[in-house]
């Protein structure tokens, strides 16, 4: 199958700490990316499937490395070296970025008047808790990555077909979406330094080279001095 793009989600960017000339030459510790793969039922139900999200995790972190590294001088500090303290500081924080995340996407994605007008005024903060991860790692900051994809079964991608005729050729059954959000993150304040979001609609799957650049690269669309370079698709 081909990719189905869409158009991309709100972004964010620190207008104190997130700029280029800010980014550059950053030290980032890339946290395991949190990857959910569902499969979906002919009836509509997702069920995790833990194999297909370890398959997908190879992918989407050469894709990631590829587009930072068209980000001059930024260098990458692998996880490895974690203790289980340090994986469980990561964890509890991806977990406050996926909140903070969400209330990004309202206010830079929002018709209201006032949040339009003092959206720019606004900068989104995880906390200190971090801070003893940069002094031990080295890093300035870490990347946070959060994926999740529902794929359809052979059953559902049946019922597709079949209702797909029956409606006179126009689609009435949802097949699945691939999703990704990314925020960078100081590790020593807690700021958000940028964020970004994108999705691929039905014929996208994590697990595939092709999907996993493209929806990485939809993520960091707006990601501050990129140069042009073009990327490797995934596995290649």
């Amino acid at each position: 199958f081909g990719l189905a793009a869409c158009a991309p989600l709100p972004t964010y960017v620190n207008e104190r700490n997130g700029s280029a000339e800010a980014l550059a030459a950053r030290r980032i510790l890339l946290a395991p990316p949190e990857l959910r793969v569902f499969e979906v039922s002919a009836g509509g139900v997702p069920e995790p499937v833990k194999a297909w999200s370890d398959q997908a995790l190879p992918g989407v972190i050469r894709s990631l490395k590829q587009e930072l590294a068209r980000s001059p001088g930024t260098q990458f500090i692998e996880p490895d070296g974690l203790d289980a303290a340090d994986r469980a500081t990561l964890d509890l924080h991806l977990a406050m970025f996926r909140r903070v995340a969400d209330q990004i996407a309202a206010v830079r994605d929002s018709h209201d008047p006032i949040w339009k007008e003092r959206a720019g005024e606004l900068e989104f903060v995880l906390g200190s808790g971090m801070q003893p991860l940069a002094e031990r790692t080295g890093a300035d900051a870490v990347l946070f990555v959060d994926g999740i994809d529902f794929i359809s079964s052979t059953g559902r991608r049946i019922v597709f077909v079949l209702s797909t005729i029956l409606a006179g050729g126009i689609p009435v059954l949802p097949l699945g979406t691939a999703y990704m959000q990314a925020g960078l993150v100081d590790l020593r304040s807690g700021e958000v330094l940028w964020f970004g979001r994108d999705y691929r609609h039905a014929r996208g799957d994590l697990r595939e080279a092709e999907t996993a650049g493209a929806l990485t690269a939809g993520v960091f669309r707006h990601y501050p001095g990129l140069t042009a370079v073009p990327v490797v698709p995934a596995g290649q």
